[in-house]
């Protein structure tokens, strides 16, 4: 990162330059070359634990319908909180931070990134983010509620972090739930709706949707080649902090 000189110039303005420099996220080097599960995504919940979202709809079963014990609702409603620590490489090696993912039936999934400051000793800095790949849910678990992931090795999985942090980590899923995206896929890129028609080793091939491609829709026809395509080298399906730009455009299926 080039910082300015603040010599025989505004101060102010050299000050304000220097703030920008070391507080807007940098772009992480090498993206391309860290990506060997391309186009994928990877769960942050814990299965067992999102088993117990949909306690608040069988409360009366699990408490009894006579009389709701403080002791037995806190147990089927309470907040459950899992802790995924992020790793500089896989093997626990230097600790990065944390993800804190929280459960609370009938409310629902939130998570968080505990990040630690190397620049400050002790220093945390908490911060919200929402997974890339995220369906809202009602309070009984998200069918989405994955980050963007970049490659695996054993039961270890590199993912992208919060843009802010400005770089990767690698967190360990005993029990992990990969998405990845490939032919025939319906996605959204730069806000608009395409079909996937090729994926290579360096570059994807994309077709504009047409209504016929949601069968439930019962409407439009089949593609008939006239559509516009889209070829994108596969390091633009990324941002410059290694997020995937290519979603799933219906998560709940029909739109």
């Amino acid at each position: 990162m080039r910082l300015p000189h603040c010599h025989g110039v505004d101060v102010k303005a050299c000050l304000l330059a220097l703030w920008a420099c070391i507080f807007t996220p940098q772009a992480v080097q090498a993206c391309d070359d860290a990506i060997t599960q391309p186009l994928s995504f990877v769960s942050l919940w814990n299965a067992a634990a999102a088993v117990r979202m949909g306690n608040l709809a069988q409360i009366d079963r699990l408490c009894g319908k006579a009389d709701y014990s403080a002791e037995c609702l806190q147990k089927a409603l309470g907040t459950q909180a899992k802790l995924l620590p992020v790793y500089q490489s896989p093997g626990d090696s230097a600790f990065m931070g944390a993800i804190l993912v929280r459960y609370v039936p009938g409310a629902g999934i939130e998570t968080s990134y505990l990040d630690l400051d190397p620049a400050l000793p002790g220093s945390r800095i908490m911060l919200d983010f929402r997974p890339d790949l995220f369906q809202r849910d009602d309070g009984y678990g998200p069918v989405y509620f994955h980050q963007t992931l970049l490659a695996r090795q054993d039961g270890w999985f590199r993912i992208a972090l919060p843009q802010v942090v400005k770089h990767t980590g690698w967190i360990r899923l005993a029990d992990p739930r990969i998405v990845q995206l490939g032919k025939g896929d319906i996605v959204t890129y730069q806000d608009k709706g395409y079909v996937i028609l090729k994926v290579g080793k360096d570059a994807i091939t994309l077709r504009a949707e047409i209504p016929g491609d949601m069968v439930c829709n019962g409407i439009g026809g089949l593609p008939d080649g006239s559509e516009p395509k889209l070829t994108i080298p596969l390091k633009d399906a990324y941002d410059n902090t290694c997020h995937l730009l290519l979603a799933i455009r219906y998560p709940r299926g029909c739109p």
